[in-house]
């Protein structure tokens, strides 16, 4: 866990030193997407292994200056083939665009998931990471790894 902190420490760091290539206005505005994913559990889990996960996410992104935006982004996902009933997000998110058509992005946020035989609901955080194409003006491809852990 301390080496992923590390990791997203240093994304950070490097989006604030890099000299700027590419504009934030290739992904600013309303962003609309279809999520579809697997997660995997460590210990113990009600989760097989890893399972398909499928859903939509909506953000939004506003730039702070000509090559680094902030934005908030939510989410709500189904498992399939578990006792999962869904999981929801939301979350604050910094891009940085490397070239015009490639981000590099670091989010953060509230995280919940539901199970579905025994009505629970169980509060967690989450962290992540990832880069975003823009195929055209909001339309990405997105590629992302998430960190989710719940009380």
């Amino acid at each position: 866990m301390k080496k992923f902190f590390v990791c997203i420490v240093a994304a950070v760091a490097t989006m604030m030193a890099t000299p700027a290539m590419a504009s934030a206005d290739n992904f600013d505005g309303v962003r609309v997407g279809a999520v579809v994913g697997a997660v995997a559990a460590d210990g113990d889990s009600i989760v097989n292994d890893s399972e398909v996960v499928y859903g939509v996410s909506l953000g939004y992104d506003v730039p702070v200056s000509d090559t680094f935006l902030v934005g908030v982004e939510a989410d709500v996902a189904a498992v399939d083939n578990s006792a999962i009933d869904r999981q929801f997000s939301i979350a604050a998110r910094a891009t940085y665009p490397v070239v015009d058509n490639v981000a590099l992005f670091v989010s953060g946020g509230y995280a919940n998931v539901g199970i579905d035989d025994v009505d629970l609901n169980f509060d967690g955080y989450r962290v992540g990471g990832g880069a975003e194409f823009a195929v055209s003006k909001n339309v990405y491809a997105t590629t992302e790894y998430r960190y989710n852990d719940f009380d």
